[in-house]
């Protein structure tokens, strides 16, 4: 098991946000006005938990 630190954890699940949102995207799911909110909002987000969503 990876031990990260609470820093590495945020940018971890941003990292893995935005790569679930871009999949969107080139699925045609999302537009790209879409995505660029979603990614804006994943930024903008102090912490990342599973409780709270993302876009």
């Amino acid at each position: 098991m990876i031990n990260l630190d609470k820093n590495q954890q945020n940018a971890f699940e941003r990292m893995l946000m935005v790569g679930i949102v871009k999949t969107l995207k080139d699925e045609g799911m999302l537009s790209d006005v879409q995505l660029n909110s979603a990614i804006l909002k994943i930024q903008e987000q102090k912490t990342c938990t599973s409780k709270k969503i993302a876009v």
